[in-house]
């Protein structure tokens, strides 16, 4: 590489010689440092790729849109572990409908890269009460509250599509015909299956015919 010259990537590298901008008497102390390289990030380059911390939404009756990084132009990227945190006026529910889910899939009836569903604004501390992985499309969670939070995670192998989804808030009403109402706001209704079937099963029994959560009482 010489100097004045720039390699494109993810990151732009430019090389500029000090050799001939410094004056003679400087030159033997950066002997050392002949060529030094000045880093410009791609902004644009390195979000696409960022999928770390938590970030915070507004949520409106409006329908919004949230996916995975580079969903729709490559696979997402490893090692993701971003938490999303939607709010929406108190008396309003956040209804999330999962167009597109391609994670990786389950290994012994476990999600090792997944999309997960927290209730409230505290991750970290609430275990999720729902959460997807393989390939599933239009499946729809209801919060319980007019907060919660979305966790995207993949390990550092076997990436696919990603996840597309919307969200927006909904007025929180009365149950539907069949349902039983609690004090605190949620809508309940006893399901019993036959054969007996286990919590991951039920679950997506629940979501997929009912539009619902399993509950665990």
């Amino acid at each position: 590489m010489r100097c004045g010259d720039t390699t494109r990537g993810q990151f732009d590298l430019t090389a500029i010689c000090l050799r001939d901008m410094l004056p003679i008497s400087f030159r033997f102390f950066f002997a050392a440092q002949l060529i030094a390289y000045v880093i410009y990030l791609n902004p644009t380059s390195v979000a696409q790729h960022q999928c770390s911390g938590t970030s915070y939404l507004n949520v409106t009756h409006a329908k919004q849109f949230l996916t995975t990084p580079l969903y729709g132009s490559s696979n997402y990227p490893p090692k993701m572990n971003c938490y999303f945190v939607l709010k929406a006026e108190p008396n309003n529910r956040i209804l999330v409908e999962l167009l597109d889910v391609d994670l990786e899939a389950q290994l012994f009836r476990s999600c090792i890269d997944y999309v997960a569903f927290h209730e409230g604004n505290q991750a970290e501390l609430i275990p999720p009460f729902l959460s997807f992985c393989g390939m599933l499309k239009n499946r729809q969670v209801t919060s319980r509250t007019h907060m919660l939070t979305i966790h995207f995670f993949s390990d550092e192998v076997v990436e696919a599509r990603g996840v597309k989804l919307t969200y927006e808030a909904v007025s929180h009403g009365e149950c539907d015909t069949g349902w039983l109402s609690r004090e605190d706001g949620m809508c309940l209704r006893h399901v019993e299956t036959q054969p007996k079937v286990g919590w991951a099963d039920a679950q997506v029994h629940a979501t997929s015919s009912l539009f619902s959560n399993v509950l665990y009482l």
